[in-house]
């Protein structure tokens, strides 16, 4: 028989690791991106655009609220699931800043994304 809690405590850690690198490499993409087109063209030239990529991330922000709300993470994971959730907003923020034409919001939101990508 399987026991379903432990399953459930194995597979959570694992599940906002995944997250987690999945949000970094996006993170770590737009990065490359900036250094490579800098504003002038950065948007131009992202494939798949940011409004993309964030329509991708809308569950997993869903699910690390959920998982957050639930009181059941250990440190380690909530540092995890609020980091994501930081990094998904700030990646909204530099849509925002293109959308708006906001160089200088632009710049300040890619430096927070670069100093996170070194945690």
């Amino acid at each position: 028989m399987i026991d379903e809690s432990r399953f459930s405590e194995d597979a959570l850690p694992e599940l906002l690791a995944r997250i987690w690198g999945r949000v970094m490499g996006q993170v770590n993409r737009l990065i490359k991106a900036h250094e490579t087109f800098e504003y002038v063209t950065f948007a131009e030239n992202l494939n798949p655009s940011i409004e993309d990529v964030l329509k991708g991330f809308e569950f997993a922000d869903f699910a690390l609220t959920k998982f957050l709300d639930s009181g059941q993470l250990a440190h380690d994971e909530t540092r995890n699931a609020l980091n994501s959730k930081q990094c998904i907003l700030s990646m909204k923020l530099l849509a925002a800043a293109l959308k708006s034409d906001d160089q200088y919001e632009y710049e300040r939101i890619m430096s927070d994304l670069r100093n996170q990508a070194q945690i």
